[in-house]
């Protein structure tokens, strides 16, 4: 399955993987991200083989925490499978800052490329730039896009993580 996502003409999609960046580097691009303007994320949920009482407990510990910072669900763009399609849905929304980025490395247990499919679980966390996606993983596949400003590319680069041009699924 191929995931697509439509840049616009002035960003330029690079791609990680999950292979290439450790834990602690994920967190630094996500904070370098953060410098350069990113100020809202979503993520969505697996629901496995979770009990009903025990998704519940979890998503009001989760969205307790995460609650001040809510935006609504305003529609923003997602990563999608569909070739040359622009995909865009109505998205539970949250500023992103240093409070939000602690709950996040919490629930997403230090690694936002984790990806547990047996319970409930947050995937696919997306963080945006002036409403476009800035910094998308797509957690079953390993893979994420980091969509940067070509005066940006060097500075990402200087950080010292894997950046890739093309993507094996997200493209």
């Amino acid at each position: 399955m191929n995931f697509i996502l439509m840049a616009s003409k002035s960003l330029i999609t690079l791609h990680i993987f999950q292979k290439d960046i450790s834990p602690w580097d994920a967190w630094r691009l996500l904070d370098w991200c953060r410098s350069k303007g990113a100020n809202e994320f979503t993520f969505s949920f697996i629901y496995g083989e979770s009990d009903k009482d025990a998704m519940e407990k979890r998503w009001s510990k989760i969205s307790k925490s995460l609650e001040k910072d809510y935006l609504g669900e305003p529609k923003r763009g997602v990563l999608s499978f569909r070739e040359g399609k622009r995909i865009v849905k109505n998205k539970m929304l949250w500023k992103l800052n240093k409070e939000s980025i602690n709950v996040l490395y919490k629930i997403f247990e230090g690694f936002l490329f984790t990806y547990w499919m047996d319970k409930f679980w947050p995937e696919d966390p997306i963080f945006y730039r002036n409403s476009e996606i800035m910094l998308g993983i797509v957690t079953h596949e390993s893979e994420g896009v980091i969509r940067v400003y070509p005066e940006e590319v060097e500075e990402l680069k200087s950080l010292g993580i894997v950046i890739r041009d093309k993507g094996e699924y997200v493209s």
